[in-house]
């Protein structure tokens, strides 16, 4: 199973003049960079990739969880639609896409140092006990 991060943010809603602007909490999953693979792309091998965000979801508005009801009740499946424009602004944001990439790899990189500090602490454990 994937691991889900999360990311919050202030958005403003609108058209050109500006709109409401709202805290938006979405969680969604990153996949890994990949190495070419193969002697080269042009004989059949696969192109390096970059790091990618996959099944954005919009989770909060302002602190609330859904039912949202942004649109009162003016547009049929309003919830969908607000979170459709949500992470429509934010996958078309290159500022956005970033930070949620950092976010991400910031999050693995405090597991990653906790783990090797969990590993440490036992072997002392396990050396002072001798």
């Amino acid at each position: 199973m994937a691991r889900r991060y999360t990311y919050t943010t202030h958005l403003e809603v609108g058209d050109a003049d500006g709109g409401p602007e709202y805290e938006v909490e979405v969680s969604y999953v990153v996949y890994p960079a990949e190495p070419e693979t193969g002697p080269s792309y042009a004989c059949g091998g696969t192109p390096a990739s970059g790091a990618y965000l996959d099944d954005v979801r919009l989770e909060k508005v302002d602190g609330k969880p859904r039912p949202w009801g942004m649109y009162d009740g003016w547009i049929a499946n309003e919830d969908d639609e607000f979170e459709t424009v949500i992470v429509g602004m934010l996958e078309d944001n290159s500022y956005h896409v970033e930070a949620m990439l950092n976010e991400a790899a910031e999050e693995d990189a405090a597991d990653r140092d906790a783990a090797d500090e969990a590993r440490q602490d036992e072997r002392d454990e396990e050396r002072w006990a001798s």
